[in-house]
């Protein structure tokens, strides 16, 4: 083994034990592109896993190389002797009807097909994605021009429930020299390690714009930006999951849920201001449809609606906020038109 593949192997699995990832009685699911990240994710396990994996691939028929796409994975997983699941969606088309951003909607169909291919192992099944120091590195960018609140600044999370990201201490030039230096690596008819998707360098999209305009000018002044920023990171995310155990038991103390709308008791505004904020950004994730951003106004609209009785706004995603004797209820504008009718 060459020795920047050593290295490689060394830093995934020291980003495994250090985040307590997986154990070696779990069973993996891993999630698979084609892109360079996830077919390099699927050779670094078969090294430090190689019997308890399986490939997962979702067709999402955007573009005219995605049976091709998916043909590789397949033929991938049959190189690396591991179980192989296809599945196809036209996710253009699904997300018109759902009234979802494409983006939103093939990440939801994803981790569908993947929770459906977990179901189907028994045991502890950890589902695997690719995403890297690079791609960390692209939402915390993508956030600050955004706006997010400060849980947001940590960016992607070594894991979020049964979801796993062993490869986010590596930039993706790591992976890239891996899979060259990969003895016996797959290629296709026309030689390719792996499936380039020609829409990333489309700087018309926001991702990337980010990634070919923004951090190459920030590794210009700073080239240990990747490492300086994952730390800082790191740091956010160790701060912020202490906050959100705070949080949670604040919203057990003054939420109440129904399906699309929620109540916050009185006693709400005598809280801390930085708890009441991030509750209420959970609280407006619950009920809004998948894939809302969030607008500052939003949470200062209902902060505000807790300190004042009788207080009346309309928000984001046609939603009423309206404050009595009885607490803040937050709820869909058509459904507090219909309330006040009765009244």
């Amino acid at each position: 083994m060459a020795a920047g593949q050593k290295n490689t192997l060394d830093v995934v699995e020291t980003t495994i034990k250090n985040h307590h990832l997986f154990k070696k009685t779990d069973y993996l699911i891993l999630m698979v592109s084609g892109g360079s990240d996830s077919v390099a994710l699927a050779y670094i396990i078969k090294d430090i896993f190689p019997k308890k994996f399986a490939i997962m691939h979702l067709n999402h028929n955007l573009r005219v190389e995605a049976n091709e796409d998916a043909q590789f994975v397949e033929s991938l997983a049959q190189h690396l002797g591991s179980p192989y699941f296809g599945f196809s969606e036209n996710v253009s088309e699904l997300a018109t009807q759902a009234n979802e951003n494409i983006e939103a909607c093939g990440r939801e169909l994803r981790y569908k097909y993947a929770n459906f291919v977990a179901s189907k192992f028994s045991g502890n099944v950890k589902i695997c994605t690719a995403h890297t120091a690079d791609d960390r590195i692209e939402n915390f960018y993508m956030r600050s021009i955004i706006g997010t609140g400060p849980g947001g600044f940590a960016s992607i999370n070594y894991t979020t429930n049964n979801v796993i990201r062993p490869l986010l201490d590596l930039p993706k030039e790591a992976l890239i020299d891996y899979i060259k230096s990969y003895p016996n690596a797959f290629k296709d008819r026309n030689g390719n390690l792996w499936r380039e998707d020609k829409t990333n360098e489309d700087t018309d999209r926001f991702r990337a714009y980010v990634r070919h305009e923004i951090i190459p000018l920030a590794k210009r002044q700073n080239p240990q930006i990747l490492t300086n920023l994952t730390n800082s990171m790191n740091l956010i995310a160790d701060e912020s999951d202490y906050i959100e155990e705070k949080v949670a038991e604040l919203t057990i103390e003054h939420f109440e849920f129904s399906d699309n709308s929620f109540l916050i008791r009185p006693g709400f505004k005598n809280e801390n201001i930085a708890l009441k904020r991030r509750a209420i950004y959970n609280a407006l994730l619950k009920v809004f449809p998948k894939g809302t951003r969030l607008e500052t106004k939003s949470i200062a609209s209902i902060l505000e609606a807790s300190e004042k009785p009788n207080y009346t706004d309309n928000i984001q995603e046609n939603y009423s906020v309206h404050s009595n004797k009885n607490g803040v209820l937050v709820q869909p504008m058509e459904e507090y038109r219909k309330s006040r009718n009765r009244l």
